[in-house]
């Protein structure tokens, strides 16, 4: 299972999953350029079933842990401004055609995983609720960019309703096509 996260709210609670379903979660994330800072991150946002893995070799563990039959949870925060407008999906976000990373959909299709939305919401401080939203049911046939469009679409819901929870500065809109 593969669940999609956006900027919203505290996204490494999703990290506890592991103690709540006694799975395997593995943090896709791209390492930081600051090693001293990676190494903090992955070694204070942990839990004990837990794994981060580089981007770059997400394919490789999914096919690994899916050969194993062992049942897994991947984490992929997926809304993102790609570096490159190579491996992108163009799709509609706030009215605007956004580029985002297309490897959520790669997966979900090539490894039949269902995927989820995590709307995480705050409650009071240290205290958050997610609700979680089937975007793909890892059976269904879908057309290029549908996936990748669900996840913008419930991303999207989720800023409407609770604008102040999502991190704008993280710069989506760097580059968009212009009309």
């Amino acid at each position: 299972m593969m669940i999609a996260l956006g900027h919203l709210n505290a996204w490494t609670t999703q990290i506890i999953l592991s103690e709540v379903l006694e799975v395997p979660v593995y943090m896709v994330y791209k390492p930081l350029s600051n090693k001293y800072i990676d190494n903090w991150l992955r070694n204070n946002l942990h839990s004990p079933n837990t794994i981060f893995i580089d981007n770059r070799s997400a394919a490789r563990h999914i096919l690994k842990v899916s050969k194993q039959g062992t049942p897994s949870v991947f984490l992929m925060v997926a809304d993102q401004s790609p570096a490159t407008d190579t491996g992108v999906h163009w799709v509609d976000f706030f009215g605007i055609n956004t580029p985002f990373h297309r490897g959520i959909e790669f997966l979900a299709t090539k490894f039949n995983m269902p995927v989820f939305f995590a709307d995480i919401l705050y409650i009071k401080p240290f205290e958050y609720t997610t609700k979680y939203h089937l975007i793909y049911n890892g059976e269904e046939k879908v057309e290029s960019k549908t996936i990748t469009q669900r996840f913008a679409n419930v991303l999207e819901k989720a800023i409407c309703e609770h604008p102040g929870d999502y991190l704008w500065s993280h710069k989506r809109w760097k580059k968009v096509i212009k009309y």
